[in-house]
């Protein structure tokens, strides 16, 4: 515990200091229906909590659907793109 207190705050915490009231949803990356090396990599950068447009896309994303979506510079649409893409690519063993 006292490594992770002296690697400093998450990702989530320093982001809500300057984000928006709303720019994160209540989803947190652990509860994400993908494979464990990746909810591990994610847990060790720190990512915690999912953005909205993370939250609305990447379960749809997982199901293997269609998604378009349109939201701001820097809210999180590369991730909600690539953890589906990860995931995907580790269950086939690429």
């Amino acid at each position: 515990k006292k490594a992770e207190e002296a690697a400093g705050p998450s990702v989530t915490e320093m982001e809500k200091s300057f984000r928006p009231a709303g720019f994160f949803s209540e989803v947190k990356y652990e509860s994400l229906n993908v494979c464990e090396p990746l909810k591990r990599a994610l847990k060790e950068h720190k990512f915690e909590t999912l953005t909205e447009i993370q939250a609305k896309a990447i379960p749809h994303l997982l199901d293997g659907k269609d998604v378009l979506a349109a939201a701001k510079t820097g809210s999180g649409k590369t991730l909600a793109f690539l953890v589906p893409a990860i995931d995907l690519l580790y269950n086939v063993k690429f």
